[in-house]
């Protein structure tokens, strides 16, 4: 699957045009120009803890307090990995096509708690592996509980401690620029990986995941092409697990409609000599409801990158003399989502558009002299 993030595209639009003519003093004509824009791709990492992010071999490290590395002007497509010690590294595809701005929100979880084998199978129902105050739990929000029944591992290879440890995937598999109405999608917000890995059990052990403000979204828990049966009581989701492995927690929603705008953001005239123009500009998006449900918080970061914030932009030209009118268009977009009985809105800020037009200064007459 691919990372899916809100790109901010900048076009020059309508370049090297001749638009109107102005009447200099000496009586010639200058033409008022387009100046091509100098453009550069920046890709931001933002990581829950210090981490390694390596963008197509480009090494960097996120440290206290922001936790963020930014690179500047690297390749169109490419790969980020982010790892630390004692967390679940992960690996993204990223892909700017038409965007000057890509952002990555990528948490590193850490494992949950293990419990022995033994120990988990003959306990009372419910035992608990990311309870109120594991690490992993605190940084998810999710509590998962294994229920074995008197269930038992029937593959001897697999062994060491029964544990589960939930994360966030951080992909999507639909790009947010390909979003379509009327389309609906399956997308996993959130999974969850059981070890050891190939254990398999004599009966279908019992799974329960309390995800804050997943109550009336439509969720499936499947491994492939296999889905678990699932009961879903508010915010708590029970899945029958056959074996463990990764199992992805899917959220199935509709895009029901899109409503697009193009807003005005910048519309002024400066001194071309400076060469530049510097702005903010909202990017990313914002959803009323992603601050309450773990599952829409995770999916619309991972179709659309970052939370609404504002972003400083400089536009640039070749410095010239003259006076520079600057225009800065940005689309803005609102979804509705549709998934069970759940409707939730989210607005995106997204690709901007933008114009240098040059009016080159009037040359100084020059005469012949003369004596009468």
């Amino acid at each position: 699957m691919k990372k899916n993030v809100l790109k901010i595209a900048l076009f020059a639009f309508g370049l090297c045009s001749a638009t109107t003519l102005t009447s200099c003093h000496n009586g010639e004509d200058v033409d008022i120009v387009e100046v091509a824009q100098l453009e550069a791709r920046t890709l931001q990492v933002h990581t829950n803890v210090a981490a390694t992010v390596v963008v197509n071999g480009e090494s960097k490290t996120t440290t206290a307090p922001g936790f963020e590395a930014s690179f500047a002007n690297p390749a169109a497509t490419g790969t980020i990995t982010v790892s630390a010690s004692g967390r679940q590294g992960k690996t993204v595809s990223y892909d700017f096509k038409d965007g000057a701005m890509l952002y990555y929100d990528l948490m590193l979880e850490s494992a949950g708690v293990g419990v022995p084998q033994a120990t988990a199978e003959a306990a009372p129902a419910g035992t608990v592996n990311n309870s109120t105050g594991s690490d992993n739990a605190t940084e998810t929000g999710v509590d998962a509980s294994i229920d074995f029944n008197g269930a038992t591992n029937t593959n001897s290879s697999a062994t060491g401690d029964y544990s589960i440890t939930v994360f966030d995937p951080s992909t999507a598999s639909t790009n947010a620029e390909d979003l379509a109405q009327g389309q609906t999608y399956l997308e996993a917000p959130l999974a969850i990986s059981c070890t050891p890995s190939g254990a398999t059990f004599s009966n279908p052990i019992k799974v329960s995941l309390d995800i804050p403000g997943s109550a009336d979204f439509a969720v499936k828990v499947v491994n492939g092409d296999e889905e678990a049966t699932v009961n879903q009581t508010g915010d708590v989701v029970v899945a029958d697990i056959p074996h463990f492995s990764i199992w992805n927690i899917v959220l199935n929603v509709k895009l029901e409609s899109i409503d697009t705008q193009v807003n005005k953001i910048v519309d002024t005239t400066v001194n071309a000599k400076s060469g530049k123009y510097g702005f903010k500009f909202d990017y990313g998006y914002s959803c009323d409801q992603a601050s309450n449900s773990t599952l829409i918080k995770n999916l619309l970061k991972a179709m659309f990158g970052s939370k609404k914030k504002k972003v400083n932009k400089n536009i640039t030209w070749t410095s010239t003399e003259g006076s520079a009118t600057v225009t800065v268009n940005q689309e803005v977009k609102t979804y509705k989502f549709v998934s069970g009985n759940k409707v939730f809105y989210v607005t995106t800020y997204g690709k901007i558009t933008s114009s240098v037009v040059v009016n080159p200064a009037e040359e100084t007459p020059t005469h012949g002299g003369g004596s009468n």
